[in-house]
C-alpha cells in the first residue's frame, strides 16, 4: 500500500501547476520567526546556533506545504490566525461591467485581490471564490429550471467577524460596492 494520497486527476494537475518555490510574504516571515522567538527556537541574531538558512528553509517548506494543502483541502484556510467570532459569507451580486474595456476587468479583479489578502493577513477571510457565468435555478420538484437569475450570485467572500456588525462593516468595504454592486451578509450557522 502506497503512502501517496489518493489524488483524482484534477487535484493532481493543480498541485502540478502550483509554483515549485515560493518566497513568503513579509507579513508571513515576520509572524513565523516572532513565533519561533515566543517558543525558544530562535535567538537573537548571534546568540544561538539556528541558523537563517534553516529557517528559510523552514518557511519554504512551510509555504509549499500550505499551498499543496490549499490545493487539495475541500475546505478554505486562511494563512493568518483566525479572528474571534463568527462565519458569514458576502454573496455578490450584479454589478457594473464594461465588455468594450477588458482591461477594466483586469484591474477590478487585482482590486478584489487586494482586498481579499488583507482580510486574509488580518485572519478575517475563510475563503472566496469567482463564480461561472453558467447558472441553473433549481424550484421544487415540479417546477422547471431556470438558466438565469435576475441578480446572479456572481461570487462570494466567507469571513470571520465578532458580530453581525462588524461583518456589514467588512462588507461595506469589499470593492463590490464601489462598481455598483450588491453585496448580502448572510450569517453561516453551524449545523
Amino acid at each position: 500500500m502506497s503512502d501517496e494520497p489518493d489524488w483524482s486527476p484534477d487535484e493532481r494537475a493543480q498541485l502540478d501547476a502550483l509554483p515549485r518555490t515560493a518566497a513568503p510574504s513579509q507579513a508571513l516571515e515576520s509572524r513565523v520567526v516572532r513565533s519561533l522567538r515566543e517558543q525558544g527556537l530562535l535567538q537573537p541574531r548571534g546568540a544561538g546556533r539556528l541558523s537563517w538558512t534553516a529557517v528559510a528553509a523552514s518557511l519554504a517548506m512551510f509555504v509549499f506545504g500550505a499551498a499543496a494543502g490549499r490545493a487539495t483541502s475541500p475546505r478554505p484556510r486562511t494563512s493568518a490566525p483566525a479572528a474571534e467570532g463568527r462565519s458569514y459569507i458576502l454573496l455578490l451580486q450584479s454589478g457594473a461591467t464594461d465588455p468594450a474595456d477588458a482591461g477594466a476587468e483586469t484591474r477590478r479583479v487585482a482590486e478584489y485581490a487586494a482586498w481579499a489578502r488583507t482580510l486574509r493577513g488580518e485572519g478575517r477571510l475563510l475563503g472566496g471564490e469567482k463564480l461561472a457565468d453558467r447558472a441553473r435555478v433549481l424550484r421544487g420538484p415540479t417546477v422547471a429550471p431556470r438558466e438565469a437569475e435576475s441578480d446572479p450570485i456572481l461570487g462570494y467572500f466567507v469571513i470571520r467577524a465578532r458580530d453581525f456588525d462588524e461583518a456589514e462593516r467588512i462588507a461595506r468595504s469589499c470593492p463590490h460596492l464601489r462598481h455598483g454592486g450588491i453585496v448580502v451578509v448572510r450569517e453561516i450557522e453551524k449545523t
